[in-house]
Formats: C-alpha cells, sequence, structure tokens
C-alpha cells in the first residue's frame, strides 16, 4: 500500500507573506512527523501545489523555489508536487520540479481544464525523469525503486468541470495510460472520487471489458496495459487501433451518467405529460436525460447520428419513419434515456437507460443500466454479455411449464394492448407463471442473465429493444418476431428467450392469434 498526504490549501510556499510561510512550514512539519510516528519512510510523500500566483506568477514560482530550499532535508525528501486546476498547469509545475529536483504528480483532470494546449503524454518522458530524482528515491530500494504516481478524476458536471465526480470515466484514463505505457514500467493511479472505494470497484469493472485489448486484471487494484503502439518491424510502429470497445466505454459512462442523474431526480417530478396515448408519459427527466445522453456521445463521435425516443413524434407510425431514415447512418446509437417512464414517475423502481449502437444496421453495442440496482448489462458483438463485468449465461429451462417470461402491457391501447393481453391469456395455463415489470429493456437484461426464461410483447419500439437483443444473443439466448422470424432492427413484435423454449413459445402465440402479424 502506498500513502501520500496532501496538506490543506493553506499550506502555500508562494505567498509573500511571512506569517503563511511560517504556517505553511509548520504544517509541512506537522506531517512529516505523522508519517514518522505511522513507521513510514521517505517514500510516503506529501503532495502540495505550488500555490497562489499572488498577481505575478513567475516570481510566485520564484518565492516557492526559495522557500522550498529553507526546508530541512527530511522535509523536502517527503514532498511531491502537482499541477493545479487554476494557476499553475503542468508545464509550469514540471520546470518548478526540474530546477528543485522534485518529483512531479501530474493530475490528468487538472491537466484537462488548464494547459496550454499540451497533451499530457507528451510532457510524460520529462515528468517520469523527475521520480529518478535523489529527493523521489529518498529510503527507495535500489532493486526497487519508487513508482511515480498520478492523480484522476473525472469532471463533476458539465457546469462544474473542475469538481470531482462520484466515479471515474475509464476512457480518458485509459488513453493516457495506453500513450505511456512503453516507457512506463510501473505507475501507482490515486482516483479522486466522491465515492472512494466504490468508484476504484467500479473502475476495475469497467476496465474488465478490455480484457481483449492489451488490459489485463491482475487483480481488484491493479492492471497491466500495452502501449498504444504495437511493433510491426524494427522500423515501423503503428498507433493501437481502439475497436468498439471504445464505442462500449462511451455508453457505458453515458448510461452510468445518465442513470445517476435520473435517480437523482426521483420524486421530485410534477405531473407528467403524454404523448401517444394518455399511458404514454413523458416528463423533462426522460428529455433531460436524453440530451445529457446526446451529448456525451457526440463528444466523442460527432458524425454518428443517433435516433432517440423524445427526439421522435409519438406513434408507431412515426417510430418506423424515423428508422427509416436513420437506419441508412454508418453508425447509430439508438436511445431510450428513461425505459419504463411510468414506473419512474409513481417510483416503482424498475426502470432502466438503454443504449445501443448499430453498425450499418447490425447492433454492435448494447449497455443497458438499471439505476434502482445500479447493474449494468453490457454486450459487445461476438465478445458476450456482462454484468458488472461477470459473464451472463441464458437460464436452463426446456419446458414452457417450467419457465417464467414475462409480459408487457403497451401504451397503444387501440392495437398492441388486445394482442398482448391475447398472449397472456394464452400462456398463463402453460408456464410456470407470468411476470409484467414495465421496462422491456429490463425484461430483456433480465432473460440475458437467467432471470427470465423468456420475454414477449407486441407494439414495441426500437429503442426498447436494440441494446437488450444483444445482450440475450450474446449471453446464448435467441431474439426473434413473434413468428419466430430473425431479429432486425424494424422489429416491433418480439420474442426473446434461453432459445429452448423459443419455439414452444412462438407456436402458442401463432394458435392464439396473439404475433400481430397474421
Amino acid at each position: 500500500m502506498r500513502v501520500s498526504f496532501h496538506p490543506d490549501h493553506f499550506t502555500v510556499l508562494s505567498t509573500p507573506r511571512a506569517e503563511v510561510l511560517r504556517n505553511s512550514m509548520r504544517d509541512l512539519r506537522h506531517h512529516v512527523r505523522m508519517l514518522d510516528a505511522m513507521g513510514l519512510n521517505a517514500t510516503a510523500k506529501n503532495n502540495i501545489h505550488i500555490g497562489g500566483a499572488y498577481g505575478d506568477k513567475p516570481s510566485a514560482a520564484l518565492r516557492f523555489e526559495e522557500n522550498f530550499l529553507k526546508l530541512d532535508r527530511d522535509i523536502q525528501e517527503r514532498m511531491t508536487l502537482e499541477n493545479d486546476d487554476k494557476t499553475f498547469n503542468a508545464p509550469e509545475t514540471l520546470a518548478v520540479c526540474q530546477r528543485m529536483g522534485l518529483p512531479m504528480v501530474l493530475d490528468i483532470h487538472h491537466q484537462w481544464v488548464n494547459n496550454e494546449g499540451e497533451q499530457p503524454w507528451d510532457l510524460w518522458p520529462e515528468i517520469l525523469k523527475t521520480w529518478e530524482s535523489p529527493l523521489a528515491q529518498a529510503d527507495s530500494p535500489a532493486d526497487k525503486p519508487l513508482p511515480p504516481k498520478i492523480h484522476v478524476s473525472s469532471p463533476k458536471s458539465e457546469k462544474d468541470l473542475r469538481g470531482h465526480a462520484d466515479g471515474v470515466e475509464v476512457e480518458p484514463l485509459l488513453t493516457f495510460l495506453r500513450h505511456i505505457a512503453a516507457d512506463t514500467p510501473a505507475l501507482d493511479v490515486m482516483i479522486e472520487a466522491k465515492r472512494k472505494d466504490e468508484a476504484l470497484v467500479q473502475l476495475m469493472q469497467k476496465l474488465a471489458f478490455y480484457h481483449e485489448e492489451g488490459v489485463e486484471w491482475v487483480d481488484e487494484s491493479t492492471i497491466d496495459i500495452e502501449s498504444r503502439v504495437n511493433a510491426l518491424n524494427e522500423k515501423e510502429k503503428t498507433p493501437y487501433v481502439v475497436t468498439s470497445k471504445s464505442y462500449t466505454a462511451v455508453a457505458i459512462n453515458a448510461a452510468s451518467k445518465a442513470g445517476e442523474w435520473i435517480k437523482s431526480r426521483l420524486g421530485t417530478v410534477g405531473e407528467p405529460g403524454t404523448k401517444y396515448s394518455p399511458q404514454d408519459l413523458v416528463t423533462e427527466v426522460d428529455k433531460g436525460a436524453e440530451q445529457m445522453i446526446r451529448r456525451l456521445i457526440l463528444t466523442h463521435f460527432p458524425h454518428h447520428a443517433i435516433l432517440g425516443e423524445e427526439g421522435v413524434e409519438p406513434g408507431p407510425e412515426a417510430s418506423a419513419k424515423a428508422l427509416k431514415e436513420a437506419e441508412e447512418e454508418e453508425f447509430l446509437w439508438i436511445v431510450d434515456p428513461v425505459d419504463g417512464t411510468t414506473n419512474f414517475v409513481h417510483g416503482f423502481p424498475f426502470y432502466s437507460v438503454s443504449i445501443a449502437l448499430a453498425h450499418n444496421g447490425e447492433v454492435i453495442v448494447g449497455v443497458i443500466y438499471d439505476p434502482s440496482r445500479d447493474e449494468m448489462f453490457v454486450a459487445e458483438k461476438g465478445k458476450g454479455a456482462y454484468v458488472h463485468g461477470n459473464r451472463m449465461l441464458v437460464s436452463g429451462e426446456q419446458e414452457l411449464d417450467q419457465s417464467l417470461i414475462a409480459v408487457g402491457f403497451p401504451a397503444d391501447t387501440t392495437y398492441a394492448l388486445p394482442i398482448n393481453m391475447a398472449a397472456v391469456q394464452a400462456l398463463a395455463p402453460q408456464v410456470r407463471s407470468l411476470r409484467a415489470g414495465g421496462s422491456a429493456a429490463l425484461h430483456l437484461a433480465y432473460v440475458a442473465a437467467g432471470r427470465l426464461s423468456a420475454y414477449t410483447e407486441v407494439g414495441l419500439k426500437p429503442w426498447d429493444i436494440a441494446a437488450g437483443a444483444l445482450l440475450v444473443e450474446e449471453s446464448g439466448g435467441k431474439v426473434t418476431d413473434t413468428i419466430g422470424m430473425p431479429y432486425q432492427l424494424s422489429v416491433s413484435h418480439v420474442v426473446a428467450s434461453n432459445g429452448k423454449i423459443h419455439n414452444a413459445l412462438t407456436d402458442v402465440l401463432k394458435e392464439a392469434k396473439a404475433t400481430g402479424l397474421e
């Protein structure tokens, strides 16, 4: 375990005030004494910032250097210097570290909000050298040098870019690590997030999805990572190509961010509006969550198309028209910001965020997030389906009378509801039990996870099915329309099952004339 302290923001060595300097030096001495009392040698560091500029940044930096030299050697040996988010950026902090022989802690979040246009990995070779200094390696065995350290965090919100979020977005960190991996044998990463240990657990779970792309999970807090370059021959190298995993990371992040915000609004929504029917509810939360998801996706993939529920006129005809217009796009994101709006409005904890990505009409990424249970269901085409990093498999029921099957009661009470009621009447005597949770996406996720044997409903939209269909298929299940034809984005009458009871289930629907396709 690596221990470090971060003395408070009143500990500044760039101050022009003698009293503040005395207090700062006393505070640093106090922290050194605490580390000594803990039995820790000089590998345990105190991390500080340069401090304020006081209207003259070069003079403030010079004062820092002069005052640093006044410190006792044991305090100097226990010090690291970090770039801050407002005043001294990473290049300026690096310059001071180089002059003073101090190791630099790069905060990649601070560098993002306070920079001179540089990329953080461009600075890394020089930052790495600062960890070779005598001060940096004080008390470190020659055969086991102290690794460099970075700080990582994510913006709290679009309005508070400098604040720390509850967790850490995986993609910016992974991009940085891939750039520096070739020259960095070991690195310690300190997570600065509101959820502390929970943020680490969630970050490691997300990193597990990159196991086929050069990220090897060593233990619960350690990974091995490949460089961003792969040698082709002795003279030529090529950039590491991030495949659809980067799409997955963006989808996970967007679903997580939207889900956290949706959950925070639970119980605060006023009277909902209606769309296609009195049962087809919409709230400002639906609209706000979709806007958030759109921004997060387009930040990374500005040329991709997005088909979202709240951006389409109500009704099945409008949905079909919107899909037809969008499905020619090479990359199409299909988004349901709140699948189960009625449940959300009533405080019934069965609603979800559903995000899928289709490439040339084929779904290649599916993510469904359940904010109430903090369950993230993720699938990639050809690479399996997971819930929080654990591989999912469909259930093993072989017969209908062993099966737990979910159905739905759609908002279209004129056409779809009577057909679904016919399906309920036909299935009820033949299965172990029926369930109707009110979120198509979660029903599909539960089939993928083996919690349901099957799910069927008539009158769905592309955003209800797309992500969940991939989850089911990647978990070993089967997804078709209600007469057994293969699933495609235009399917609105769906059967998803463990595959073993699929034909029996569609036969019941056909016999009851409950397919919607007669």
